[in-house]
């Protein structure tokens, strides 16, 4: 017997049964979503309550994948990094929050390399790219935000000096490209 093809369901049909739920119904499903993943909490603490600890969980999920404390028992992750400033893009996207998780990728992966020794192009390419991003970021950062965070990324480039790939001359070339005068 053929399987009957289920109708694809969207975000459209969704918003539909929203438009006619009350308040607490609303207020219940928040709450159900809340409970259900620690992700879930996560945005919704980005999204609504901003403070000093709104960075905390998408840097701890940075750190663990680009820079494992033991990569034999936990391999890098790359993708997985990078999905933590994705969602925190989703929650909030504001500039200062992206550009703080772009440069602390950037300091993960570069304190990884000098723990561990080279690694490989895909690694640095990626840290690379990240720290692009992460200064057309702060480009659009009020001035307070810029003179906090660029020393920072001036010492993620200082502190690969030594290291080969290209990585130094990528992160040198990119910083000199958005702050011609550090």
């Amino acid at each position: 017997m053929a399987r009957k093809k289920q109708p694809a369901r969207s975000w459209k049909d969704i918003r539909a049964v929203l438009k006619k739920a009350g308040h607490k119904d609303l207020m219940k499903l928040v709450g159900d979503l809340y409970a259900l993943r620690q992700e879930n909490q996560d945005f919704l603490h980005a999204r609504f309550l901003k403070d000093a600890s709104t960075l905390v969980p998408y840097k701890e999920t940075i750190e663990h994948y680009i820079s494992p404390a033991e990569p034999w028992k936990n391999p890098v992750k790359l993708s997985l990094a990078r999905k933590a400033i994705r969602d925190y893009r989703k929650a909030v996207g504001d500039p200062e929050g992206l550009a703080e998780l772009m440069l602390f990728y950037a300091e993960c992966g570069v304190s990884f390399t000098l723990e561990f020794g080279d690694i490989d192009e895909a690694f640095y390419s990626s840290v690379v790219s990240v720290f692009s991003d992460g200064l057309m970021m702060l480009n659009r950062c009020e001035q307070d935000v810029v003179d906090k965070l660029l020393p920072r990324y001036k010492g993620v480039v200082l502190s690969t000096a030594d290291m080969g790939w290209g990585f130094y001359e990528s992160l040198r070339d990119t910083l000199d490209v958005d702050f011609p005068d550090s």
